[in-house]
């Protein structure tokens, strides 16, 4: 009959030799998972960017502007903040996506950014930003392609980030523009000039430079405008010339009445805001033609020096590109 006791003893000693391996391989798991981590660390650092897109920038100009970014650990690398970075220091890029790949590669997609809005910051000075408000420039006449934006207050702008509006209304109203933008471009209506936000009760925009679309409030905008693209669709069958409004205030109801330009208030502020910036667009290169001329007189004198500064800016720039390991394959 086997002694109780030594079997006890053996149990024992069986247990604290399985939990010794036990703590071992912990330990020794640990020390690997260790030693992975400060491997990557310290190796798996930011060695290449690749850029993608058709866009109105080169590769260069897109990893330069995010080139402290070299030698920085991927693990660590914060993706969104380097997509806000391209996006404002080259503004006419849109939908910055950035995509790490391991061990040292990082990725940039972007998309071109399209100019939609004119947004009227004071007399003959407007932000051109797109549909959701990025401002890509400002400028002291507003583009005959573009839709000029009317009412709220700008706070701030700021190249490559989006208009900031000041007051709570204004903020509502700049709301309102993106949602009424979006309708827009869903219902495919075209040829919008102008939009008005100064009361966000009584929204209106310009249409063809002859009709003008009157919304009331921002509530149903989605109805309201296909609505409103259906009876401009019929209108246009009639005549592509007659003057008006249409009312769309009203939701399920639109009410287009024919009127004399002479009595469209509304149109006739748009068209001579219109005149006055083609008038400044006018002065404006007015302007650049005689300091042209008058430049021209000393830019023979100041030529040679001129191209000694460049290529000595050449051959800086090309040694600043040679130290930059970042290339766009």
């Amino acid at each position: 009959m086997a002694n109780p006791v030594k079997a006890e003893r053996r149990q024992k000693e069986a247990g604290g030799k399985l939990k010794t391996k036990i703590i071992t391989a912990v330990v020794i798991l640990t020390a690997l998972i260790m030693a992975v981590a400060v491997f990557c660390f310290v190796f798996c650092k930011v060695n290449v960017i690749k850029v993608e897109g058709k866009i109105n920038y080169t590769a260069d100009e897109v990893i330069n502007s995010v080139s402290l970014v070299k030698g920085q650990s991927m693990f660590t690398l914060d993706t969104e903040e380097i997509a806000n970075t391209v996006e404002t220091a080259l503004p006419y890029t849109d939908n910055v996506k950035v995509i790490k790949k391991y061990p040292r590669t990082v990725k940039i997609i972007a998309s071109p950014a399209a100019e939609t809005y004119a947004v009227m910051l004071s007399e003959n000075f407007y932000a051109i930003t797109t549909g959701e408000l990025k401002v890509l420039k400002a400028q002291n006449s507003a583009p005959e392609n573009l839709i000029i934006v009317q009412g709220g207050s700008i706070a701030t702008y700021k190249l490559g980030k989006s208009l900031s509006f000041s007051g709570d209304g204004d903020e509502k109203g700049k709301e309102i523009l993106i949602s009424l933008n979006d309708a827009i471009k869903e219902c495919g209506i075209e040829n919008v000039n102008m939009i008005n936000i100064y009361d966000i009760n009584n929204l209106y925009f310009i249409y063809d430079n002859r009709i003008v679309v009157k919304l009331g409030t921002a509530e149903n905008l989605s109805k309201k405008i296909s609505l409103g693209k259906k009876t401009l669709d019929e209108e246009n069958k009639q005549s592509a010339f007659q003057y008006g409004e249409l009312d769309l205030s009203i939701t399920k109801e639109a009410i287009f009445a024919p009127v004399d330009l002479k009595d469209l208030q509304e149109l006739l502020d748009y068209l001579s805001i219109e005149q006055q910036s083609e008038e400044a667009e006018e002065a404006n290169e007015a302007d650049e033609s005689e300091e042209g001329e008058t430049s021209g007189e000393t830019d023979d004198v100041a030529s040679a020096a001129e191209s000694d500064e460049s290529t000595q800016e050449a051959a800086a720039s090309e040694s600043e590109t040679t130290e930059l390991i970042l290339h766009a394959d």
